[in-house]
C-alpha cells in the first residue's frame, strides 16, 4: 500500500431524518499556532475546508450516518494542528460542526508501527 493511499474514515450520526450526501460536507481544516478548533455555527453557505473528504449518508432510524473518507494525502503538505468538520445542511442554514475523535476507538488499517 502507497502512502497515497492512506485516508481518515470517520463516521458519526446526525439526529436529522432523511439526510443526503449532497446535505453534508466532511473537512479538515488547518488551525492557526495555539488557536483551538471553532464552536458550532450556522451560516448561509458551505465553507470551505483546506482539505475536503468524500460523504456518504445512510438513514439509521431516525437519524442519519454520514461517512466521510478523507484522503490523508492532502494533510501531508501541512505540519501543525488540524480540525475536523462537518458542516451540515438543513432548510436555509448551513451548520458548521466541530468532530471529535471518539474515546478509546481508533482503528488503525494498512500498515505496521515502523512504517509509518
Amino acid at each position: 500500500m502507497r502512502r497515497s493511499d492512506y485516508h481518515l474514515e470517520y463516521s458519526c450520526f446526525l439526529p436529522v431524518e432523511g439526510l443526503d450526501a449532497d446535505a453534508v460536507r466532511v473537512g479538515a481544516v488547518r488551525l492557526p499556532d495555539g488557536a483551538e478548533p471553532a464552536p458550532a455555527a450556522a451560516s448561509t453557505g458551505f465553507p470551505e475546508p483546506d482539505a475536503a473528504a468524500a460523504t456518504a449518508t445512510a438513514p439509521d432510524g431516525t437519524a442519519t450516518v454520514a461517512t466521510a473518507r478523507l484522503p490523508l494525502e492532502g494533510l501531508a503538505g501541512g505540519v501543525g494542528k488540524w480540525a475536523l468538520r462537518a458542516s451540515v445542511r438543513l432548510g436555509a442554514h448551513v451548520y458548521d460542526l466541530p468532530l471529535k475523535a471518539p474515546q478509546g476507538y481508533v482503528r488503525r488499517e494498512g500498515s505496521s508501527a515502523g512504517s509509518l
